[in-house]
């Protein structure tokens, strides 16, 4: 009874003790409806503030869901920075435009970015599925191609084709590269599917859900179009009556699949109680049932006899070919079965054999032992990752490589004895890097320690601006985009004039700055 009581006080503890080693200001997504497959992830709506404002008004996760959702539908919000400005498409046309997954891109975003770094060093990282991250960058791409959305290349001035470029560029590179938001490990990764309902377009119904969802001109469709969280009723009013038709053949086929295993049930039930009602049988009745089977039963047997046994000649002119030719037929067919078996078996062994001989060409030739630090994270769910020759800096676009000096633009506190302190604008060189977005450093005073490569950057190039933890940018830009104000927003004769925002790109900040 002691025992059971200690344990019982060790687990109630465990909750309070992980808590308290957060720092202050972070919030669970636990019960979130905007990040539903992020509910053990934390963020720091404080930190956050600084590239996203609208986080200033965030203190819990019911106010998180609210302003979220309000950074979709609020057209000064993502679609003017994102859109507009980002991918330099005309506010008229692309005033209900939606980026594929976009939700949950940003739920990971929020989560793992530096600024909510620290929240997060207990949990295990809920990184994005590659696969679910190129969904989001081909919709941007296919956006900007479109020209009833998006200007044309050839219209646009050089700065605002640069502009588009590299909101192309990060968003890509940001969002599939392995040390930054997306990973390839299926088992821990998060699909866009199981975060967002239509296909990722969306709450609601859309001409972009709709048109994905149409199998018209034979194209295939997506399984999400048929789940459950996806509603293509409206798609005739959008112009893809194909669509509203997959939905009703969906549902079609799950009414028929409950009519059947109603009828089954029903069917049973018709049974039971035809057979509860048949008449009752007397007991002399009953007898004389029972002692007619029996003197059937030994008729029938004597029968069986003597068509056995009564000619011998028969069974030995007759029945020895038969039975042969039945034993030959019973034997191939087994013989057939045990060669199928055999090539089944062998197929299996030699797919098997060519996917362990692809993952071991995937792996390093020589992976080393990491820093055992429980804050590393790795995607692949495990404490050790294999070390790389370089990365490529999701700031700057330049590579690391080891031996080389990196410089911290975020700060982060260790919360591990092997782990580094970064101040900003501290420089640290590289020792190993490894393929999970965390590195061995040196600082100048000789300390070793882990670091995550998200809070430091390449030394090559400009330097992305920072911003305080505190929130408060020291640019001029008015971004609600991770301080994406990359350049003049584009502007038609349909849009008319609008106030421009002149500022340089800058990747990850408002202010841009050289480095010395």
């Amino acid at each position: 009874m002691l025992f059971t009581s200690a344990i019982v006080a060790i687990a109630t503890l465990i909750p309070s003790i992980s808590a308290q080693s957060r720092p202050a200001g972070c919030i669970s997504l636990q019960g979130s409806k905007q990040c539903p497959a992020f509910q053990d992830q934390y963020i720091n709506p404080q930190n956050l503030s600084g590239a996203w404002p609208w986080m200033a008004q965030v203190s819990d996760v019911t106010s998180f869901d609210d302003q979220f959702s309000q950074y979709w539908t609020d057209p000064t919000r993502f679609t003017r920075t994102k859109i507009n400005i980002g991918l330099q498409c005309n506010r008229t046309g692309s005033a209900n435009v939606t980026l594929q997954y976009e939700r949950t891109v940003y739920c990971a975003e929020f989560t793992q970015i530096s600024y909510s770094a620290q929240c997060n060093a207990g949990t295990q990282a809920k990184m994005v599925c590659q696969n679910t991250c190129r969904q989001y960058a081909a919709s941007e791409q296919a956006i900007v191609a479109n020209p009833a959305i998006c200007a044309p290349t050839s219209i646009l001035t050089a700065q605002h084709n640069a502009t588009r470029s590299q909101t192309l560029t990060k968003d890509f590179t940001q969002c599939t590269d392995w040390n930054s938001l997306a990973t390839n490990n299926s088992n821990t990764c998060v699909e866009g599917s199981a975060n967002e309902g239509n296909c990722g377009y969306g709450p609601y119904t859309s001409a972009q859900l709709c048109q994905a969802c149409d199998p018209s001109g034979n194209n295939t469709i997506s399984s999400c179009c048929t789940a459950s969280n996806t509603n293509l009723s409206d798609c005739a009013s959008f112009g893809y009556p194909g669509a509203a038709r997959v939905a009703a053949a969906a549902s079609a086929s799950s009414s028929s699949s409950s009519a059947a295993a109603a009828s089954d049930t029903n069917g049973s039930s018709a049974a039971s109680r035809y057979n509860k009602s048949g008449p009752d049988l007397s007991g002399g009745q009953l007898a004389g049932v029972i002692v007619g089977c029996i003197v059937g039963a030994l008729l029938l047997g004597a029968l069986i006899a003597f068509l056995l046994f009564g000619s011998p000649e028969m069974e030995k002119s007759a029945g020895g070919p038969s039975n042969a030719m039945n034993m030959n037929a019973l034997g191939a067919a087994g013989l057939g079965a045990g060669a199928a078996g055999i090539g089944a078996a062998g197929f299996a062994a030699h797919h098997h054999e060519q996917e362990q001989q692809q993952q071991q060409q995937q792996r390093p030739a020589s992976p080393t032992t990491r820093p055992t630090s429980q804050a590393l994270t790795s995607s692949s769910g495990g404490d050790k990752g294999a070390t790389v020759p370089m990365v490529r800096d999701q700031y700057t676009g330049q590579d690391i490589h080891v031996g080389e000096e990196v410089v911290a633009i975020y700060p982060y506190n260790a919360s591990l004895n092997d782990e580094l302190t970064l101040e900003p604008e501290q420089r640290v060189t590289i020792v190993r890097l490894y393929d999970d977005g965390w590195a061995l450093g040196r600082t100048a005073d000789g300390s070793e320690g882990a670091l995550p490569l998200v809070c430091v950057s390449s030394t090559k190039g400009d330097l992305p601006g920072r911003r305080g933890g505190n929130g408060s940018g020291t640019g001029t830009g008015t971004s609600d985009d991770e301080g994406m104000t990359s350049g003049a927003e584009y502007t038609s004769s349909v849009d008319g004039a609008v106030t421009a925002e002149e500022g340089g790109f800058t990747s990850d900040a408002r202010s841009q700055r050289s480095r010395r």
